[in-house]
């Protein structure tokens, strides 16, 4: 007899499921890990398709298109969840990013960055866990971060500010919550082909497998692992783990003024910055765009 799934009978949200390393971590959490799925994402078309899917093998989904940078959708998210019962998991995958000269920002493009990287998140995590303790259910949850939570990267400052923010939370959570049964996990991803990264420019960053790109479902698959066995760190590849090193022993100006080369090389090669989301476009041409660098 084969080894039951990790989540069967079990609901598991998931937010940013639209596209990209959300969509394929709830794929496969339905597919290889018997979950019913919560599906939280802005458009509704990509949304329905993948509740298609994941009742293609056998699971259930319920779709909520909401948009978590609106503190309304936060807080109706939390109310929904609230009320069902075998919620084990959580993933909490949806975030922007902007990509090009932090002084080029609007006030609402740094608004829309701490919006749902900062606030929202924040609040989800919080809210869950209160309903894991509730519910007295030793609940699992996942925040996908990223390596600039470690290492603050410039041309995304503002996108590595957020990211550090939560990272912080979760490791202070963690030591005020030493009796709690909730196990809190922070994936580390690098740089990955998604809908996101393309929208913003950062693709020339991942094309032809530079600096680091990984598989998205590599990295779904290694996250879902760890989320499953309540790791506090989840990271893909041997320059994931060699950077994750470096960064709690290095300086990290001097990893900061490395990357500052390469990210400013890309950004000169797209010639624009970009604000971009793993949830799909933010107007109709997918980014908003301002001039390029003049060096």
């Amino acid at each position: 007899m084969g080894r039951t799934p990790a989540f069967a009978g079990s609901w598991v949200v998931v937010t940013g499921a639209s596209s990209g390393l959300g969509r394929a971590m709830a794929e496969r959490l339905a597919e290889f890990h018997g979950a019913n799925l919560v599906l939280v994402g802005r458009r509704r078309d990509l949304l329905d398709s993948l509740a298609a899917k994941v009742r293609g093998h056998g699971r259930e989904a319920r779709v909520m298109a909401l948009d978590l940078s609106a503190a309304a959708d936060t807080a109706s998210l939390i109310a929904e969840v609230d009320g069902m019962a075998d919620i084990a998991a959580v993933v909490l995958c949806a975030g922007i990013t902007y990509f090009g000269d932090a002084m080029a920002m609007s006030p609402a493009e740094i608004e829309r960055v701490n919006s749902l990287n900062v606030s929202s998140t924040a609040t989800l995590l919080l809210g869950f866990a209160r309903i894991f303790g509730e519910q007295r259910v030793p609940g699992r949850i996942l925040v996908v971060s990223s390596m600039s939570a470690l290492i603050p990267l410039p041309f995304q400052a503002a996108y590595s500010a957020s990211k550090s923010y939560i990272r912080s939370l979760v490791i202070a959570l963690r030591a005020e919550w030493t009796r709690s049964d909730i196990s809190m996990t922070i994936a580390y991803p690098l740089g990955m082909d998604t809908e996101m990264t393309r929208g913003s420019g950062l693709q020339k960053l991942v094309e032809g497998k530079k600096f680091g790109s990984i598989p998205v479902t590599r990295c779904a698959d290694r996250a879902i692992d760890d989320l499953i066995r309540r790791r506090p760190v989840s990271l893909v590849g041997l320059t994931s783990r060699i950077l994750y090193v470096l960064a709690m022993m290095v300086p990290d100006t001097w990893l900061t003024q490395i990357a500052g080369r390469v990210y400013k090389n890309a950004w000169v090669k797209q010639g624009a910055v970009s604000l971009s989301s793993n949830d799909g476009s933010l107007d109709d041409s997918g980014v908003c765009r301002h001039e390029g660098p003049k060096f």
